[in-house]
């Protein structure tokens, strides 16, 4: 399971090539969109029954995280095909990538964190060194 991306990036060569399309540095985002959709319609019913600010917050995280993890993973590829590895706008759009990764979590974690303080005000979470 660690490997999916190797597997899936051969599998998205190979795919991208019989469709005629150029190749992409991380073809797995080929199988990546599809399957977001698919998740995206099977959670639908559970976002539809939350309130609409933890909704929103929820769908925001996910945009960002999804920018980041596949937005970014196609920029980054090109960046790569074309100028490699050791240039500054690859590594810069692959922190990117990695940044909106983090943040998306982030933003996901305030917005349940808001959404079951809500649910049960008795229970804090506090921080004390």
């Amino acid at each position: 399971f660690a490997t999916l991306h190797e597997k899936l990036n051969s599998s998205g060569v190979a795919l991208l090539k019989h469709l005629g399309f150029k190749r992409l540095a991380f073809s797995w985002v080929v199988f990546a969109i599809p399957a977001l959709l698919l998740i995206a319609l099977f959670f639908l019913g559970f976002l539809r029954s939350l309130p609409a600010d933890t909704r929103n917050r929820v769908l925001g995280s996910g945009v960002v995280y999804v920018l980041g993890a596949v937005g970014f993973e196609i920029l980054s590829g090109a960046a790569l095909s074309r100028v490699g590895y050791q240039h500054m706008g690859y590594q810069t759009l692959c922190h990117l990538e990695e940044f909106l990764e983090m943040l998306g979590i982030s933003l996901f974690i305030v917005a349940a964190h808001i959404h079951f303080s809500r649910i049960w005000p008795a229970v804090r979470i506090s921080y004390q060194p």
